[in-house]
């Protein structure tokens, strides 16, 4: 399976091949559990999913604390790379205007 881009810096996530080998291949979301998806290919640090609310999950490294907050819905390798992808700031893209 190909990484997943986890920011705009271009941070990848190194899918765990133990969970599967597609972007079909289910992320365990239940409350209470908290399960390595991957490694962190900036810092080589495990990343794990948690769910933190009944509305979201975080993706968090374990080594470098980088910690992004997730839809419980992207529940699939395949939907967090969408997912990702739509949330991704291009470089020189104005996102707001400061006041």
């Amino acid at each position: 399976m190909q990484p997943i881009v986890l920011t705009e810096f271009d941070e990848m996530l190194l899918p765990d091949p133990a969970f599967g080998s597609n972007d079909d291949s289910k992320l365990e979301l239940s409350i209470g559990t908290v399960e390595i998806i991957g490694t962190h290919d900036v810092c080589r640090g495990n990343v794990e999913i948690k769910v933190v609310s009944l509305t979201h999950c975080v993706i968090l490294c374990r080594e470098c604390h980088l910690r992004i907050p997730i839809p419980r819905e992207v529940n699939t390798y395949g939907k967090l790379r969408a997912y990702l992808e739509k949330q991704k700031i291009a470089p020189g893209q104005i996102i707001d205007e400061v006041c």
